[in-house]
């Protein structure tokens, strides 16, 4: 699920940031941190690249910036 909502959120990121969005996830390295369960709602923070983003998963009551309390790092490279 994570390799999805990522791609998902980064070509949401890009389209703010008036990139392209036809591309196609190449590659993808996660690490993840802490675990996360059923039920629980997690956030997405995004940092978009010319052909890559990076980011995290965090909790919806976490602060964003807190990058500490991150359950998952992602970085996903596009073409």
């Amino acid at each position: 699920v994570y390799p999805r909502l990522f791609e998902e959120a980064a070509l949401r990121r890009f389209s703010v940031i008036g990139h392209p969005t036809a591309l196609l996830a190449r590659s993808i390295d996660i690490a993840f941190r802490r675990p996360s369960f059923a039920g629980e709602s997690l956030k997405v923070f995004v940092r978009a690249f010319e052909n890559a983003a990076i980011g995290y998963f965090f909790s919806a009551n976490d602060d964003p910036s807190d990058v500490k309390k991150a359950r998952a790092f992602v970085q996903m490279r596009f073409s």
